[in-house]
């Protein structure tokens, strides 16, 4: 099996950057180059080149680079100045998925026990094996919030202990509904061990809702929606306004189904979402109660980085800390991650890494705020082979200056390959 290598290239200018590319197309095609990863010595500088490949295609690629042919070498730019601050987003509970992030589980090392850690912690609470419900079984049960919850938690907390042993540290979070348990966690706001107990017990509370409930987006502005509410309705709630164009609608089903009507007449589409209750709705106000008071026992602090509250709209003060009773409203209230969203982005962040099942807030960021906004990458994506999107999200954050430690990256990638799977080029 060819073995797949990494090259990051970076020189003062673009005629250095050829320049050492030919070198190192010289060393792919002679077999020279040392196993997963390689990089020119004593180049330093603003251009930066990202490829990755079998030696053969890397001589092929960097080849055709050096001589200015058109090529496909998956990154290239120019960073300026230090490594900037890598903004952390976390996917809210939707776009969890049956299987998701299995082919990491079976080849890091490092996700493979952070998520064992969570799926420990949470498992007096879901009477089984948290890796069992989300593997063993092909994924039975995921979309049940017991299992969801904590699967995508876990997934989330694996993905960050992935990055930072690879170098990406956070220097500020936002998460999207669900996802501010892992953005708390990884802020140092609550305690990994005990954000995993909180979900927990978040989840088998809402277990004991009424499954009457739905949610769906609409794709439209949330006066769109309100006017085609035709009049008060205690079992519906807008939930969320993610984008100008998007509008999470929430409550019991029948109300919900007959809102999307109303709205298909007026040519806005909607979808509804894979969720198992009506989260951030009068529905959940029965468990409320008893989850502030779970949520009581937990230690709280004042997140270490700056964290962009989905509950508030806006960048916390640093004398604001993640209580019991914001978890509580973190439950019931609208996302305002439109808002969360704008302020970390009025801030001056301008790499933006996602982590969670798929790319829906990299992607909806980058459309919100247009072109040149930033740098917008994922972790994973349904139906892509995980290390492929890994590795070119990897790419992207070096060619735009943020330091990664390739020497982990490669061992993670010799790990996959002493395990015989076919590597993703």
């Amino acid at each position: 099996m060819n073995e797949l290598h990494l090259v990051t290239l970076s020189a003062p200018n673009e005629s250095e950057l050829r320049r050492s590319a030919g070198a190192m197309a010289s060393l792919a095609a002679s077999g020279s180059l040392d196993a997963a990863a390689a990089e020119a010595p004593g180049q330093a500088g603003r251009a930066r080149l990202f490829a990755r490949g079998t030696a053969p295609e890397l001589a092929s690629k960097l080849r055709s680079f050096a001589v200015a042919e058109p090529c496909d070498v998956h990154w290239r730019g120019a960073a300026d100045g230090d490594s900037p601050a890598v903004a952390v987003l976390f996917t809210g509970q939707s776009d969890h998925h049956p299987g998701m992030s299995r082919q990491l589980y079976e080849t890091s090392a490092t996700f493979r026990r952070a998520l064992d850690r969570c799926s420990k912690r949470v498992e007096r609470y879901l009477g089984d094996s948290l890796t069992a419900a989300m593997f063993d079984r092909g994924g039975d049960g995921i979309d049940q919030a017991s299992c969801a919850q904590p699967a995508l938690f876990a997934v989330q907390w694996a993905l960050a202990e992935l990055w930072r042993s690879w170098g990406v540290r956070p220097a500020a979070v936002c998460g999207h509904s669900f996802g501010e348990y892992a953005a708390a966690a990884v802020a140092g706001a609550i305690r990994p061990d005990d954000a995993m107990t909180l979900v927990a017990q978040r989840s088998h509370l809402t277990g004991q809702l009424s499954p009457s409930g739905c949610m769906a987006v609409a794709f439209g502005s949330e006066s769109d929606v309100l006017e085609a509410v035709d009049q008060p309705c205690e079992a519906l709630a807008v939930a969320a306004v993610n984008a100008p164009d998007v509008t999470v609608v929430s409550g019991e089903s029948h109300a919900v189904e007959e809102l999307c009507a109303r709205l298909a007449d007026r040519r806005i589409r909607t979808r509804r979402l894979r969720v198992s209750h009506a989260f951030h709705s009068p529905l959940v106000e029965p468990i409320l109660d008893s989850f502030e008071a779970a949520a009581r026992t937990v230690p709280h602090t004042r997140p270490e980085v700056p964290y962009a509250s989905s509950v508030e709209g806006r960048l916390l003060r640093d004398d604001e800390v993640l209580d019991a009773r914001y978890w509580r409203r973190q439950l019931r209230d609208r996302v305002h991650f439109l808002d969360a969203l704008s302020a970390i982005h009025s801030a001056g962040y301008r790499v933006f890494l996602e982590l969670g099942p798929h790319r829906s807030l990299a992607q909806l960021g980058r459309r919100v705020f247009g072109p040149g906004s930033g740098v917008w990458v994922s972790s994973l994506e349904r139906g892509r082979d995980d290390w492929d999107v890994l590795l070119d999200s990897a790419g992207a954050l070096w060619v735009a200056g943020v330091d990664l430690d390739w020497r982990a990256v490669a061992a993670d990638l010799a790990n996959r390959a002493s395990r015989g799977e076919r590597l993703a080029v």
